[in-house]
């Protein structure tokens, strides 16, 4: 299964990406994906406490179970 990442600001630095096309097994959830993307990016761990993360354009808490196709764009606060 497979979702589309999206960087914004600060994280399009730390990644070098706007967006990355992600494989995730059947029934990963928005966690699942955090947790993969902290250990794939560790400079984004400055991030992690005040980063935006919505789903399809939504807000969503992580147990949301990720679905193929999903678009999850990543946040880091502007100042």
């Amino acid at each position: 299964m497979r979702v589309v990442v999206k960087y914004f600001s600060a994280l399009r630095d730390v990644t070098g990406k706007i967006r990355e096309e992600v494989t995730v097994p059947e029934g990963a959830t928005l966690s699942q994906l955090l947790e993969w993307f902290f250990k794939s990016y560790p400079k984004a761990e400055a991030f992690k406490e005040e980063l935006l993360v919505l789903v399809n354009g939504r807000t969503v808490d992580g147990s949301y179970a990720l679905r193929d196709g999903d678009e999850v764009a990543l946040m880091p606060p502007v100042s």
